[in-house]
């Protein structure tokens, strides 16, 4: 829900910025995944997925055990 609400974001900045900020914007964006992608833009995109998965499933792990022991 996250990364939809800022790819809703960014489309909407985008839409507001000129023809020049856009694509500036999406050349940033796009140089970005290819470094975490190495060099694939798809590739980017589903490290950094996966990585905020595993950290959100770390994340409700600690807190299970963190609430179970305490309560």
């Amino acid at each position: 829900m996250a990364i939809l609400g800022l790819l809703l974001t960014l489309s909407t900045a985008v839409s507001l910025c000129s023809g020049v900020a856009i694509e500036l914007l999406t050349e940033s964006l796009a140089n970005i995944l290819k470094v975490f992608g190495n060099g694939r833009i798809w590739e980017g995109i589903l490290v950094i997925a996966i990585t905020c998965g595993f950290v959100g499933g770390i994340f409700e792990t600690f807190n299970f055990y963190y609430y179970q022991n305490t309560h």
